[in-house]
């Protein structure tokens, strides 16, 4: 077990940060078109190590980091300027 999604090193599965901020991306897609996944992912968002296990679970894997460039690349996609 790890500490956090930031103390991941170069033995990702995935090898590669681009793939990693990929599923970033589609994580943040099935959050905005998955109502129960969602429902259930924000459910547990007060316990932070039961958060990132779903995500895992779920099949996505990066950092924090990673998941703030995948906002900033759907922001840029969408035109939509962050406050």
């Amino acid at each position: 077990m790890h500490d956090g999604p930031d103390s991941w090193s170069s033995g990702r599965r995935f090898g590669s940060a681009a793939m990693s901020v990929e599923s970033a991306v589609a994580y943040i897609q099935r959050m905005r078109s998955d109502e129960d996944f969602r429902k259930k992912m924000n459910d547990l968002s007060e316990d932070e190590a039961a958060s990132w296990a779903a995500i895992n679970e779920s099949g996505y894997e990066f950092s924090m980091s990673e998941f703030k460039k995948a906002q900033e690349k759907i922001y840029e996609e969408h035109g939509i300027t962050p406050m």
